[in-house]
């Protein structure tokens, strides 16, 4: 909407680079750390009090150049360890003893503010660890693909998982793979391939060909073999059957996974293809498992299993291979609706009119002064599709003021700060962590390019 403004809103150039992990073209004036981009300006100066994410960001040397934000594993790169995480159908979350495995299954909640799911306290239901190491200093974020995450938890364990998959990649260079529970959990099978059955839920552990799992009976199991790689997985049931159907997959490691997606305009249906690949350890069946979410099955030919899980979003169903596909009608995104007659003129003119003089938004932080540019930004449209060019005006010049006040590093309040580690600009005054987590830029600063 910013490009149909009367008057060009200064500094309108900084909205190309407010995303995370973008990189400034301009270049610092000398003596200066205030940045000029065209008539506006940011600064390379943290605002006095103001707070911002961590010196550098908790990955290993193998990551080069910015790290995403606003994912769901982006703790991961903000703090020590992580929160929970919630690649369902798996909630997770790194700790000091190692990852932690839960499945919230059917355990969430509903009210009149939302849906509501949870990783549960320790211990339940198992803490993915080493025999070498009863805790470790940090949890880094070691390599990423569009939908899978690799955590390294010192220098020997990386551990490997991502949306919709029910397992956890293991590799441990040094002691041996360690699986503890809050109780002893009923163990079934024998050798490198068990299932464990713990508070309702049932899981897989897979070690190597000739692997053992030493300590059943005990609420610790240790994979004991000469080879460094393992895996853990979410099992719909306890069924001998489902335990060897997943151990055809279990040691085909996911190394990448791309999302590709093409828009075909004469039918108006986006096409959209997940691909994973993977380094198979051991021989097996091609690919992977993946479990699949209501709203791509609803739109996928794929062919799935019959084993599901329950999540907060609803039903996922498994499919197994090297991928699938979903076709999505789109008719296009109206920025506002198009006037195709007011059915109570009289009412819009005064909601209209009180707008125009009742409401005074003030620079707050970026959340809420977001809202009121949003906010304007639908007033003044609504207003110039209705032919009401007096109100129209006076929400844009509004609206330009507070735009203005941000894009104009002034040293007071209301600016936007260049910080170079992370590459991210970060606007200030900041509201919901979105100064040291960098936490929701893509709908704060939405309301801004909007």
């Amino acid at each position: 909407m910013l490009s149909h403004l009367r008057n060009p809103v200064k500094g309108l150039a900084i909205a190309c680079v407010m995303m995370a992990g973008a990189r400034l073209v301009s270049k610092p004036q000398a003596a200066s750390n205030v940045i000029k981009v065209g008539a506006g300006s940011y600064t390379t100066k943290l605002p006095n009090a103001a707070k911002e994410p961590a010196e550098t960001p908790w990955v290993t040397a193998n990551v080069k150049g910015p790290v995403p934000t606003n994912h769901w594993w982006s703790s991961l790169v903000f703090s020590q360890f992580s929160n929970q995480m919630f690649p369902h159908p798996l909630g997770i979350q790194a700790e000091i003893s190692g990852l932690r495995i839960y499945y919230p299954g059917a355990g969430y909640t509903a009210n009149e503010q939302g849906v509501f799911t949870a990783v549960m306290s320790a211990p339940s239901d198992l803490t993915i660890g080493s025999s070498d190491q009863a805790t470790f200093p940090d949890a880094r974020a070691d390599r990423w693909s569009d939908w899978f995450v690799t955590a390294a938890f010192g220098n020997d364990l990386k551990l490997t998982f991502g949306h919709g998959s029910p397992f956890v990649f293991g590799e441990i260079t040094k002691g041996s793979a360690t699986i503890t529970f809050g109780k002893a959990p009923t163990v079934t099978g024998t050798g490198n391939t068990i299932s464990v059955f713990i508070d309702g839920r049932n899981y897989g552990l897979f070690g190597p060909k000739g692997a053992i799992w030493e300590g059943i009976g005990t609420t610790k199991l240790t994979c004991r073999t000469s080879k460094s790689y393992f895996s853990v997985a979410l099992l719909p049931d306890g069924k001998p059957e489902t335990l060897a159907f997943f151990a055809r997959y279990a040691h085909n490691h996911v190394t990448d996974s791309k999302v590709m997606w093409k828009f075909d305009e004469s039918t108006r249906k986006v096409t959209t293809k997940f691909s994973f690949m993977v380094s198979a350890k051991e021989p097996g069946s091609d690919g992977t498992l993946f479990a699949l979410l209501p709203h791509q099955y609803q739109r996928s030919k794929n062919s799935l299993t019959s084993h599901t899980y329950l999540c907060a979003r609803g039903l996922m169903k498994l499919g197994s291979g090297t991928g699938f596909t979903t076709v999505t009608p789109f008719q296009g995104v109206l920025p506002l609706l198009p006037n195709v007659g007011v059915r109570d003129p009289v009412n819009l003119d005064s909601y209209l009119a009180s707008d125009a003089v009742g409401f005074k938004p003030e620079l707050t932080d970026t959340y809420w002064t977001g809202k009121a540019l949003g906010k304007l930004a639908t007033l003044s449209s609504i207003s110039d599709a209705t032919l009401h060019p007096k109100e129209r005006d006076i929400f844009r010049q509004k609206l330009k003021a507070l735009l203005e006040k941000y894009f104009t590093a002034d040293g007071t309040k209301g600016q936007f700060y260049y910080n170079r580690p992370w590459g991210t600009l970060i606007g200030y005054p900041a509201s919901y962590g979105s100064d040291d987590s960098l936490n929701d830029h893509h709908f704060h600063y939405g309301y801004f390019i909007r």
